[in-house]
Parts: C-alpha cells; sequence; structure tokens
C-alpha cells in the first residue's frame, strides 16, 4: 500500500516538473503550431458521401414504407390503414426527392451526373409503381 502511494506521489511530481519545464521554456505562453491546409477536394469528397448516404438512407425509407404497405395488402389489412401508408410513401417520396436534389446539385463529375440521374429515375419508377398498385387495390 505504501509503495503504491509513493510511486503515484514520484508519478506526480515527474508531471509537475515536465509541466513546470515546458511552462519555463515557453515562459507559459502556449506554443502555436502552424496551420494545417485542408484539402478542398477531400473535404468536398466527404461531404459527397455523406449526402450520397443521406440519398441511400431516404430510398431505404422508400423501401420500408412500400413493403409494409404490400404485407398489409396481402394480409387484407383495412383500406384506410393502407391509405394512411400511402400517405406515409408520398411523405418519404418526397424527401428522397429533396435528398437527391442536395447530393445531386453537389456533383461536378459527368459520370457521377449520370449515375445519380439513373439511380433517382430507377427509385421513382419503382415508387410510382408501388403507389399505383396500392391506389388499385384500395
Amino acid at each position: 500500500m505504501k509503495l503504491s502511494l509513493m510511486f503515484e506521489m514520484s508519478v506526480d511530481r515527474g508531471v509537475n516538473s515536465v509541466t513546470e519545464a515546458a511552462e519555463d521554456a515557453t515562459s507559459g505562453v502556449r506554443m502555436r503550431h502552424p496551420n494545417v491546409t485542408i484539402d478542398q477536394s477531400q473535404v468536398t469528397y466527404e461531404r459527397n458521401l455523406c449526402l450520397k448516404a443521406s440519398r441511400s438512407a431516404a430510398k431505404g425509407v422508400i423501401t420500408h414504407r412500400r413493403n409494409e404497405a404490400r404485407e398489409m395488402m396481402s394480409d387484407f389489412g383495412n383500406p384506410y390503414d393502407i391509405e394512411r401508408k400511402l400517405v406515409q410513401l408520398d411523405e418519404v417520396i418526397t424527401g428522397f426527392e429533396a435528398a437527391h436534389q442536395v447530393y445531386h446539385n453537389q456533383l461536378d463529375d459527368q459520370n457521377e451526373i449520370e449515375d445519380s440521374l439513373e439511380y433517382y429515375e430507377v427509385t421513382m419508377l419503382l415508387a410510382s409503381d408501388s403507389k399505383r398498385i396500392i391506389e388499385d387495390w384500395i
């Protein structure tokens, strides 16, 4: 017990002496570090990845709502409940469109722009087909 207390005291003294030495060397002023240049292309790339992931998540919500509605229809659920699912599907489609627009507006590369448009068109085609099926069922 005494040995560990003595060790802790010696460690504390060592830390204090190092801190005091650093303050003496800089006269109590914190040392400045050179600025790091931010790579704008890397920042743009990271932002686009986040926006793309957000758009993908919004598409996942569309798929989830569509599957819920289809399950309710296969179980011959209440038409009123399925109408509510249709409204929810419309809301998440609007969310997807917004997420897509934010992501798409950030793109500069022509191949990425074309891929983004194709992704949007396929997603919207599936969503509109699902809406039509639900509306026909109701």
